[in-house]
């Protein structure tokens, strides 16, 4: 059936998921999540859990971003976060035969290390696989700026390592946000494979500003072992 969510209540928070949960559909055509109304908001929210897989359903979005200020943190279909507070690393995270469309927010999927840099906490063994995406006009987060991501995936290990990442048949329309995959700092053992993204950035971005459909970058020098096989790109910025 069709499960409507009101962002009123989801807040930042969203529906905050514990460690060892599936959440299962009967399907994309069959089982579909809908965030409605005009306040910025997360909707699955997992953070310093593990063991977490979300399988066989669609989820749609309201559109909306924070209006002042930073907006990352904000807005999300999925997030899976190790948080400052964490004291121990997570692993386990899988997405399974998931559509998603219509978000305006940094990230879509939004996986990130963002724990105290003094404990050296890790994150691994991530699956994302069949996952299929349909961009929309406006989905796009400050186009002018380069500064300013507006992707479908983001693994960032901005505190810590990110291991064993698999990125199996990822397909869309990329054409109203900026890019489709983003690898970002101190990522350890990465495959994507059979990535195909149309049109990555050609509504989502002004003069060249930021659009990518596969974006894999580290300032950090800690990123190793990524490969990237059968990717389609077509139609890029």
């Amino acid at each position: 059936g069709v499960y409507r969510f009101a962002s009123t209540a989801l807040g930042q928070s969203g529906v905050a998921f514990p460690a060892n949960v599936t959440l299962r559909g009967a399907g994309r055509d069959l089982t579909r999540l809908h965030v409605i109304g005009e306040t910025a908001c997360n909707l699955l929210v997992a953070e310093d859990q593990q063991r977490i897989a979300i399988e066989d359903l669609t989820i749609i979005g309201n559109a909306v971003s924070a209006p002042h200020g930073s907006v990352y943190g904000i807005g999300a279909a999925i997030r899976w976060i190790l948080t400052e507070r964490a004291t121990a690393g997570v692993s386990g995270f899988a997405l399974r035969r998931v559509h998603l469309e219509n978000f305006r927010c940094p990230y879509w999927i939004e996986i990130q290390n963002l724990s105290h840099p003094k404990y050296e906490l890790e994150m691994c063994n991530i699956e994302v696989n069949d996952l299929t995406f349909t961009s929309r006009p406006g989905n796009s987060i400050r186009p002018e700026n380069l500064g300013f991501n507006a992707a479908v995936i983001c693994i960032g290990g901005h505190n810590g390592a990110i291991k064993h990442v698999r990125i199996n048949r990822v397909s869309g329309n990329a054409k109203y946000i900026k890019s489709g995959i983003i690898l970002y700092q101190h990522i350890n053992d990465a495959i994507l494979d059979y990535v195909y993204i149309v049109g990555a950035g050609r509504d989502g971005a002004t003069d060249n500003k930021g659009g990518y459909a596969i974006q894999i970058y580290d300032s950090v020098e800690k990123m190793a072992s990524i490969k990237v096989s059968n990717a389609i790109i077509r139609s890029p910025r």
